[in-house]
């Protein structure tokens, strides 16, 4: 049996399609988005070698102009990952046109093959929920075209590489809920288009950059739940676009920067559980 989508731009695929054991190939030369909804019960491998399902020329010729791969687990369906979890196919890499890679299924599991670190094309790169087991590698540097970069609960380990603050179209940074160690790089001052800035939930240590108030674009700065420690920079003035800023439980101490009383769009200002601040100003946004 033969699924055939020449007409559609985006293939919607539920989980049942990939259990059918007559399916051998899908034609969706003119797919530009797929989505998968629910989990792969047969391996996702099948789905790129030959005999059953896709044979391996779905990469080049099947979904060679394929823009946007997402891959999702049913929500009711998100359960502890399970033994039989598998690689993240290297053949990703080769979809040379993918500007948007979204695997949020704790089918997965890492490590994250190379070759996804060098797509020229790929703007979003979002892993979430499934053991990826590794550092970030400094290979990351070769996603040039990046702009939102999203790494949450992915057991990541290790210090953030200081390639990253290459990668200067990142308008959104988020490593939440890992366990990152080390120091924040101040190579993240480089990112001048960043707008939104995650590393909470992790176990950094040592001082707050003072590089990251160079971000003058800067939206959201999330701290939160790590190690860090010293003062608060006073180069935190220049944010004057922060809406959000969570400092929460670290060991920082020292006064609070009195600029951050001027910020007009500041919401929320939360900097509880650090035992050492000081804070001489007042508004309605700061918790401390």
């Amino acid at each position: 049996m033969y699924l055939l989508t020449k007409q559609f731009s985006v293939l919607v695929a539920p989980r049942y399609l990939f259990n059918n054991e007559a399916l051998e190939s899908i034609r969706a030369s003119h797919a530009h988005r797929f989505v998968y909804e629910g989990w792969f019960e047969q391996p996702i491998s099948k789905l790129f070698k030959f005999p059953r399902y896709f044979q391996e020329v779905v990469v080049d010729d099947v979904f060679r102009g394929l823009e946007y791969l997402e891959i999702n687990n049913v929500p009711n369906e998100i359960q502890s990952w399970r033994k039989d979890d598998q690689l993240i196919p290297a053949a990703f890499g080769r979809f040379s046109k993918l500007y948007h890679l979204s695997i949020t299924s704790s089918e997965f599991k890492g490590p994250v093959p190379m070759e996804i670190w060098n797509m020229p094309n790929l703007k979003v790169l979002f892993f979430g929920m499934f053991p990826l087991n590794q550092p970030l590698p400094a290979e990351i540097s070769g996603l040039k075209s990046l702009i939102a970069l999203t790494m949450t609960d992915c057991l990541l380990y290790g210090s953030i590489p200081p390639e990253i603050g290459l990668l200067t179209s990142l308008r959104r940074l988020s490593l939440t809920d890992n366990k990152l160690t080390g120091n924040i790089p101040s190579e993240l001052g480089n990112l001048s288009n960043l707008l939104e800035l995650e590393l909470c939930f992790n176990k950094l240590s040592g001082t707050i950059p003072i590089a990251l108030g160079n971000l003058n674009k800067l939206q959201v700065l999330d701290l939160q739940e790590n190690m860090l420690t010293g003062v608060i920079p006073s180069d935190f003035g220049n944010l004057k676009a922060l809406r959000r800023l969570s400092l929460k439980s670290n060991g920082l101490f020292g006064l609070v920067p009195i600029e951050l009383a001027s910020f007009s769009l500041l919401q929320t200002c939360d900097l509880r559980q650090n035992h050492g601040l000081e804070c001489n100003i007042k508004f309605l946004a700061l918790r401390i």
